[in-house]
C-alpha cells in the first residue's frame, strides 16, 4: 500500500457543465506534473487483501451468465469451457452465429476473461481474441464478428453490471459510544465513519481449485458508500460522447487513446444536486470533477480522463453526492489486459506478493477475504482522523449527598487582624458653577422724537410698566441664584458630615474589629480542637458532555489511544449547617449563624484525560474497553465561599482575620474536598466498537453473506454455500 492516505479535500477542483443542455464535455481537471506509475511484478508496494474464490461455484456463475446474457437471434453460445490457469481465465466456445443477410455460421470463439477489483468489488470482464469459422469460409469477416461480439459483451453484460460478483470490501462505517455516570444507566451514541478503498495494483493468478486476487488498496477519506435518493441507470467509460451518448465503449481503455470519457446517466433527482467525479490512477487521486444535476426523470453527464492512460493501469471513477458524500458508483477499467500465461518466475513473484496470507478454502466455502490487520490498523487511524466524537447528556442527575466535615482552628500566625484603611476618600466640593446668574435687560424707554439729520433721539420717556416688568424679573433671578449657591453650600456642608460620621463609624467598628480579632487570636491561637463541625445535604444537576478526541491505534490492532474532554454545565445546591464547638463564647454563636442554603455551579472544563485500551475483536467489531474513572469537577466557587460570599455582614461579624477561601483551607474531614469546590464525578467504564461491515457476493442467482472475523492478524470472511 501507498504511505499517503488519500483525502479528496486537497485536491482541485474543476466544475462541469455537461449535462442534458450541454453541447459537449467539459474539459477535464489538470494531470498531476509526475503522473503516477502503475506498480509491476517489480515494484508490487505491499500486499493488503487477498481475495480467494473456490472454482467450481465461480466457473458455474461464468457459464450461465455468459449463455443468458450473450445469447440471442444474432450469437448463440452453444459450448462453454473455461481453463483456469494463470492471470486470466481462459475462455473457448462453440456459437452459432447468424449475419444480417441471414447466413449462419459455426465458429470457435477463443478469449480470456479476466477478474478485476474495483471500489465497486469484484468484477469479471469477457473478451475474444478470436473468431474462427468452422466451415474456413474466404467470406467470412473474423475480425468484424470479433468486434461485434466484444461490443455485444460490453452492452450485454459490463455496462448494466451484470458481471459484478461482490465481494466489496469497506473500512469500518461506525463506531459507537458507550459510556455514563456510576449509579445511572449508560449512554450509547453511534457515530458514522467515511472512508471507501480505491485499487493501486492487483494480482491474480488462478489453478485448477483456487482463483486468488491480491490487492494493493489505498484508503480514500471524505466519502463512503451509502443510500441516495436518486439513482444510476447507466455509466461506462467511453472513448466519444455523440449526442449525449457514450460511443465507442470498452472494457479495457486502449493505451494509445486521446481521450477517454466516464459517462453518467442519473434518474429519478428530485432536487438540484452536484455529482462529483473522483478520479483515480493506480490508486493515486488525478481529479475531481463536479457535474451539476437538475430535477429530471433522467439526466447525462460526463467528465473526462486528466491523464493518459498510459501511465496507468488501473483507471477508477468514483461517483458521489457532493452534499452527503456519499458513493453512488464505481466505474473501474484496466488499460491494458493481461496476457499470456505465467511462467516459473511469475507464480514465484506471486506466491512473494501472497506471503502472509494463509488463504485457503474449505468446503462448503465458495469464497472467502482476507484483509491484513496492519493496513485495517491504517484505514481505521485514517477514519477517525481528528474527528471530536461529544456525546451529551443533558439531564445528568448526580443524587443527593450528606456532607460531613470539620472546621478546624487556625493558629495564630494565620490571623491577619488588620483593617481596611479609613481615610476620607471623597473630597466634598459645592459646584457654584451650576448656578446660572439671569439678567433681564430689556430697554424699557421711548423715543419722543429724532433729530432728521442723523435720526437720533433727541428726547426719551421712560416705560413705567416695563420697568416694573423688568424689576420682578430680575428679582426672580436674584433669588433663584440665591437659592442655588445656598442649596450647593449645604450639599458641601452634609458630604463633608457624612464623611465625618462615616470615618467616625469605621474607626469605631475597625477598633472593634481589632479587638475583637485579637481577641479570638489568643483563645484559638491555644486551641487545638475544631471550630465547628459542619453537616448538610447537596445535589448536582445539569448537563454533561463527553467529548472523545486524538483517537488513533497503536501497533497492529493492539491498542486504541485517545483523550477525553469533560465539559460540565452543573449546578450545585444544598445546605451547610455549622455546629461550633463548646468554649468559643460569641464567636461561636456568630459560627452558628452562618448556616444556611448555598447555590453555586460547575461550568469549566477540565484537561483532557488519556485513555488507552486494549483492541479486542469480535461479533464482527472491533472493541476497547476504557476503565472506570473519576474525574474531580471544579466548581467556580465552593460551598464555603458561596454561602459566605452571600451573607458578608455575618461573616466579617465573627472577625476571624482570614477571607472566606483562606478559611475553606482549615477544613478537614472526608467531604472536605467537596466543601473546598470540588465534585468527584465518577464514570462508568467507557467502550468503543468499530463496526466491520459484512462482506457479500452474488453467485449464480444466489446471495451470500459473511461476518468479519479476526484470525492469525487478519480480518477474515468466509462465504459458504
Amino acid at each position: 500500500m501507498h504511505p499517503i492516505m488519500w483525502r479528496l479535500s486537497t485536491l482541485t477542483l474543476s466544475l462541469a457543465v455537461a449535462a442534458c443542455a450541454s453541447p459537449g464535455p467539459t474539459p477535464p481537471a489538470e494531470p498531476p506534473s509526475q503522473p503516477p506509475v502503475a506498480a509491476d511484478a517489480d515494484g508490487w508496494l505491499e500486499s493488503d487483501a487477498v481475495i480467494v474464490l473456490e472454482n467450481q461455484a465461480l466457473e458455474g456463475h461464468l457459464r450461465g451468465a455468459l449463455k443468458a446474457l450473450v445469447t440471442g437471434e444474432d450469437v448463440a453460445l452453444q459450448a462453454i469451457e473455461l481453463d483456469f490457469a494463470g492471470p486470466a481465465i481462459g475462455l473457448e466456445a462453440s456459437a452459432a452465429l447468424t449475419g444480417e443477410d441471414g447466413q449462419r455460421d459455426e465458429v470457435r470463439l477463443e478469449g480470456e476473461i479476466t477478474l478485476s477489483y474495483s471500489g465497486a468489488g469484484l468484477s469479471w470482464h469477457p473478451r475474444i481474441g478470436r473468431v474462427t469459422s468452422q466451415a474456413e469460409e474466404a467470406a467470412f469477416d473474423a475480425e468484424g464478428w470479433r468486434q461485434r461480439i466484444n461490443d455485444l459483451l460490453v452492452r450485454r453484460i459490463v455496462v448494466p453490471r451484470d458481471n459484478r460478483l461482490g465481494f466489496r470490501l469497506d473500512p469500518p462505517g461506525e463506531i459507537t459510544f458507550s459510556t455514563g455516570l456510576r449509579g445511572q444507566a449508560q449512554a450509547e451514541r453511534r457515530f458514522a465513519l467515511t472512508g471507501a478503498y480505491t485499487v493501486a495494483a492487483s494480482r491474480v493468478r488462478a489453478n485448477e481449485e483456487q482463483t486468488v486476487i491480491v490487492l494493493d488498496l489505498e484508503f480514500v477519506d471524505g466519502v463512503s458508500h451509502c443510500a441516495a435518493d436518486f439513482s444510476i441507470s447507466r455509466s461506462a467509460f467511453a472513448g466519444r460522447i455523440v449526442n449525449r451518448e457514450p460511443r465507442d465503449i470498452e472494457s479495457h481503455l486502449p493505451e494509445d487513446a486521446p481521450e477517454w470519457h466516464f459517462f453518467t446517466e442519473v434518474s429519478g433527482a428530485r432536487r438540484d444536486l452536484t455529482l462529483v467525479h473522483y478520479w483515480f490512477a493506480d490508486g493515486r487521486a488525478v481529479g475531481i470533477t463536479e457535474l451539476p444535476v437538475e430535477p429530471s426523470a433522467r439526466w447525462r453527464t460526463w467528465s473526462t480522463l486528466p491523464i493518459t492512460p498510459r501511465t496507468a493501469r488501473h483507471v477508477e471513477v468514483f461517483t458521489a453526492d457532493r452534499d452527503s458524500g456519499c458513493i453512488v458508483d464505481v466505474g473501474h477499467i484496466q488499460v491494458a489486459p493481461t496476457e499470456g500465461r505465467p511462467g516459473a518466475a511469475g507464480l514465484a513473484a506471486f506466491e512473494t506478493i501472497t506471503h502472509g496470507f494463509p488463504a485457503s478454502l474449505e468446503q462448503p466455502a465458495i469464497g472467502l477475504a482476507e484483509v491484513s490487520s496492519a493496513f485495517l490498523a491504517e484505514a481505521v487511524d485514517a477514519s477517525l482522523g481528528q474527528t471530536r466524537f461529544a456525546l451529551r447528556f443533558e439531564a445528568v442527575d448526580v443524587p443527593q449527598r450528606t456532607l460531613a466535615g470539620s472546621l478546624d482552628s487556625p493558629d495564630g500566625a494565620e490571623f491577619n487582624c488588620e483593617w481596611r484603611d479609613c481615610s476620607l476618600r471623597t473630597e466634598c466640593h459645592a459646584d457654584f458653577a451650576r448656578c446660572e446668574r439671569r439678567q433681564d435687560t430689556r430697554d424699557c424707554s421711548t423715543c419722543l422724537f429724532r433729530n432728521p439729520l442723523n435720526n437720533r433721539c433727541m428726547s426719551e420717556r421712560a416705560d413705567e410698566e416695563c420697568e416694573e416688568r423688568r424689576a420682578r424679573a430680575n428679582a426672580r433671578y436674584q433669588a433663584a441664584w440665591e437659592t442655588c449657591m445656598a442649596r450647593e453650600e449645604s450639599a458641601r456642608e452634609a458630604c463633608e458630615r457624612q464623611g465625618q460620621e462615616a470615618l467616625e463609624s469605621c474607626t469605631r467598628k475597625g477598633e472593634a474589629y481589632l479587638a475583637a480579632c485579637e481577641s479570638n487570636r489568643e483563645i484559638l491561637g491555644a486551641r487545638s480542637a475544631p471550630l465547628a463541625t459542619i453537616r448538610g445535604q447537596a445535589r448536582a444537576d445539569g448537563g454533561l458532555t463527553l467529548s472523545y478526541f486524538g483517537l488513533h491505534i497503536v501497533g497492529n490492532l493492539a491498542r486504541l489511544k485517545g483523550q477525553l474532554a469533560v465539559e460540565p454545565d452543573l449546578a450545585v445546591e444544598g445546605r451547610l449547617q455549622f455546629e461550633p464547638e463548646s468554649g468559643l463564647g460569641e464567636l461561636g454563636q456568630c459560627i452558628a449563624n452562618w448556616s444556611a442554603p448555598f447555590q453555586t455551579r460547575i461550568d469549566r472544563g477540565l484537561p483532557a484525560r488519556r485513555l488507552t485500551g486494549a483492541v479486542r475483536s469480535g461479533d464482527g467489531a472491533l472493541q476497547v474497553a476504557f476503565p472506570a474513572m473519576t474525574v474531580p469537577l471544579n466548581m467556580g466557587r465552593s460551598p464555603l465561599e458561596a454561602l459566605l460570599s452571600s451573607r458578608p455582614e455575618l461573616y466579617s461579624a465573627c472577625s476571624l482575620g482570614l477571607s472566606p477561601s483562606r478559611l475553606g483551607r482549615k477544613l478537614s474531614g472526608n467531604d472536605s474536598y467537596f466543601l473546598r469546590g470540588v465534585l468527584p464525578l465518577d464514570l462508568q467504564p467507557g467502550s468503543v466498537r468499530i463496526g466491520l461491515p459484512e462482506l457479500s457476493a452474488q453467485m449464480s442467482g444466489h446471495s451470500f453473506a459473511a461476518v468479519a472475523e479476526m484470525e492469525q492478524g487478519l480480518l477474515r470472511y468466509i462465504l459458504r454455500g
